[in-house]
């Protein structure tokens, strides 16, 4: 049997100080998202410029097939099929909605990737919410939506957003889904959307579902597993050929200019340069200057959860097992890469948040 979705653990008590604190801090979180909202058509602060151009090139480029449909009733009027996968990616799916409602302008196109980017912190807060533990959504929800990084990125139709906005789904549906068939395949078909119209490293977050799934099912894990395996597989068959119109070579030739943009997997070369790529990558990526105190906070949360008893306090150990895997497989398979932008560490500050709020929590 799979552990409930609520530690059996007693609810602190209330108190008129917790509550006045809570209050505070919903204030707080809603000033925090109305600020996300303001001056949408500002370029980026000068402390990014050191970042390079792509912050200013790539998200238009994103929304360009939305663009096009909008104005001229045609996504691809020059029939350019190179990049076909960013004309369905979720950012431009999204662009064009916004778009239809409010017309074409580089602050449409910004709010489209602002709303990805909250819905997809809605999901995943909803995924981890405790009606035994609230504040430890509240104070997750502090750490996502007062951080640097998310403000930064979430304001521009980057391919992150999309990813965000799906990795957030992903999330609701594993942990809150309770038929275990059902909740195998839609965590794997949503796991294969998150990849395919997000950012390819959304296929790493199989790792912390197997790896939650072994905790839970131990020796009857197998078939979960497959299930998820096999749903990933057919909706990621199925959504190549449908959007490449029974062709996967859009995707191959897309595959060949990521290889010649992106320098070098120099990190695979040998045990030694992989070593030293991984080590470098926290301070290559800048991630101390945007997570700061997450970092440590989280790895204290992440020690105080595995001294729990997991009958006494599953989804608080599910939750912490998840977020620890998911943080570490993204450092291994982001690592060996020349090429490493601040916006890809954004598929870290989920679980660093939420790792991060189980040590204030406790």
């Amino acid at each position: 049997m799979r552990p409930g979705n609520s530690d059996s653990a007693e609810p602190r008590e209330r108190s008129p100080k917790n509550a006045t604190v809570l209050w505070l801090a919903l204030v707080l979180l809603a000033v925090l998202l109305g600020i996300r909202f303001i001056h949408l058509a500002a370029d980026p602060p000068m402390e990014f410029a050191d970042f390079g151009n792509a912050v200013i090139t790539d998200p238009y480029f994103y929304t360009a097939y939305a663009r096009n449909d909008a104005l001229y009733g045609h996504w691809d009027p020059y029939h350019e099929h190179r990049f076909t996968m960013f004309q369905y990616s979720l950012v431009s799916v999204a662009a064009r909605v916004v778009f239809g409602l409010g017309g074409v302008s580089r602050v449409t196109a910004n709010l489209a990737a602002v709303l990805l980017h909250l819905f997809g912190i809605f999901f995943f807060l909803w995924a981890i919410y405790d009606r035994e533990r609230p504040a430890l959504t509240v104070i997750t929800a502090l750490f996502l939506l007062g951080n640097i990084l998310s403000f930064f990125y979430s304001r521009y139709p980057l391919l992150e957003n999309g990813l965000l906005f799906l990795v957030g789904v992903t999330c609701l549906a594993f942990f809150k889904l309770r038929h275990p068939t059902a909740r195998a395949i839609v965590t794997g078909a949503l796991i294969a959307l998150a990849a395919l119209t997000g950012k390819l490293f959304g296929y790493l977050l199989l790792g912390p579902v197997i790896v939650v799934l072994v905790a839970e099912y131990r020796r009857q894990a197998v078939r979960p597993i497959l299930v998820s395996l096999a749903s990933t597989a057919l909706v990621s068959v199925g959504y190549l050929f449908l959007v490449g119109g029974g062709s996967l070579q859009p995707y191959f030739d897309y595959l060949g200019d990521v290889k010649t943009t992106t320098n070098s997997l120099i990190g695979l070369t040998s045990a030694y340069h992989y070593a030293a790529a991984f080590l470098t990558y926290v301070m290559q990526t800048r991630i101390p200057e945007f997570f700061g105190i997450l970092i440590p906070a989280a790895l204290a949360g992440w020690l105080f959860s595995t001294s729990d008893n997991w009958d006494d306090a599953p989804s608080a150990l599910r939750l912490s097992l998840f977020a620890i895997t998911w943080i570490l497989l993204t450092m291994v398979a982001l690592a060996p890469a020349d090429y490493r932008p601040a916006r890809y560490t954004m598929m870290l500050y989920l679980p660093l948040a939420y790792l991060a709020a189980e040590c204030c929590y406790r």
